[in-house]
């Protein structure tokens, strides 16, 4: 089956360093019998602590907190949940691409996405927003106050739902208004 970012590029959508789900799925799920042993024995442990449960579900609330507020100082303290550690190999490749996006389109707007735990810096990683200033570019902040002067986008194509690509949480179903639109 191919993957979303070939599916995308087929049907001509820009793609530049989209990754599919299953990469990052991939990438922090066990791989072998042991490492399924040794997972299953650490849930075992701390499922079954209630101060444990209590403390997570406490972490959650302040990590949603950070996450929403976009306040990567104190996401810094989630890097373990976030596997910053664990995914910052790709930062390096992250920051070329946006660079390779921008330099084959210098007088567009662009809309880069890119998941949160590649603009976290922590002692072992560098986030993208720090390789791409080290590179010379110039970033800035956004508020909700911003003006942004955008073109109307000149692309036309099938999009997420045309292409089967509607992504939601694996083993989730897809919402309506992924279906329905």
């Amino acid at each position: 089956r191919r993957g979303l970012r070939q599916r995308l590029a087929a049907a001509g959508r820009p793609v530049f360093g989209l990754l599919d789900p299953m990469s990052n799925c991939d990438l922090i799920q066990a791989t072998t019998i042991h490492q399924d042993e040794r997972l299953a024995a650490s849930m075992a442990r701390t499922l079954a602590d209630a101060a444990w449960r209590a403390a997570h579900a406490r972490n959650g609330r302040s990590f949603a907190e950070a996450a929403m507020c976009g306040d990567l100082q104190q996401l810094t303290s989630f890097a373990h949940r976030l596997h910053v550690d664990l995914r910052g190999h790709r930062n390096a490749e992250v920051a070329r691409l946006i660079a390779a996006a921008m330099a084959a389109h210098r007088n567009a707007t662009l809309l880069v996405v890119v998941p949160i735990h590649h603009l976290i810096d922590t002692g072992k990683t560098e986030g993208t927003l720090k390789l791409l200033t080290k590179a010379g570019y110039s970033l800035v902040r956004l508020s909700r106050s911003s003006n942004l002067t955008c073109t109307e986008p000149s692309f036309a194509g099938p999009g997420a739902r045309d292409l089967g690509a509607c992504l939601a949480p694996p083993g989730k179903e897809q919402p309506d208004s992924c279906k329905k639109f």
